[in-house]
């Protein structure tokens, strides 16, 4: 949902990544690797101001996003950039582990994808796991938003299904009050820890 902390649980992933520790419940320590954020939606203003305040930095993560004074549009789920995408990550030197789309929707907006269709997003999901995640060994993030209804994740079902795991972050609440320095975090998919709750 909007104001869950999407963007600082992830910002924490990307520093975990870059000093090679395990993140949240995870104890298994990991190579270091760096993360590739794609800010889809406008700009990149709104990863700007988590960046600076969890304290990341150039060596921990790369940005692409919309920028006027570089000419440059929001990425969008398309041919060049797809291209432009497969170029960066094979590159050795940047030792990406994670590359980070924000949003989903707004990476299929004026694509030709329907954010919606069942077909597409198993599509993309295919393409991304096998053209960009597994030959060179990183994993990516779809940040998606609550629909409207609040009970699952907007857009296409599949969404939440053709991908290796699903995370939805919660408010944690004391008596009737919303606690707003914890979060619960309910990984509802995961093919190798299982389903967990627990807060953070």
């Amino acid at each position: 949902g909007a104001g869950m902390g999407k963007t600082s649980l992830l910002a924490g992933m990307i520093k975990a990544g870059y000093k090679g520790l395990g993140f949240l419940n995870q104890t298994r320590h990991r190579d270091k690797f760096r993360t590739l954020w794609i800010a889809c939606d406008g700009s990149s203003a709104r990863f700007k101001s988590v960046y600076e305040e969890i304290g990341l930095n150039d060596e921990m993560v790369d940005v692409i996003g919309g920028d006027i004074e570089q000419g440059l549009t929001s990425w969008k789920f398309t041919i060049p950039n797809l291209i432009l995408l497969r170029k960066l990550i094979e590159d050795k030197n940047k030792n990406y582990g994670l590359v980070v789309f924000d949003s989903l929707k707004g990476m299929l907006s004026s694509s030709g994808y329907n954010f919606c269709d069942n077909e597409h997003s198993d599509a993309i999901c295919q393409f991304l796991r096998e053209i960009i995640c597994e030959p060179f060994q990183v994993a990516s993030v779809l940040i998606n938003h609550l629909s409207t209804d609040g009970k699952k994740g907007s857009g296409a079902q599949r969404w939440g299904e053709a991908v290796a795991g699903n995370i939805e972050i919660k408010s944690v609440m004391d008596g009737a009050e919303e606690n707003h320095n914890e979060r619960k975090l309910c990984i509802w998919k995961d093919p190798i820890g299982g389903r967990k709750i627990f807060d953070y």
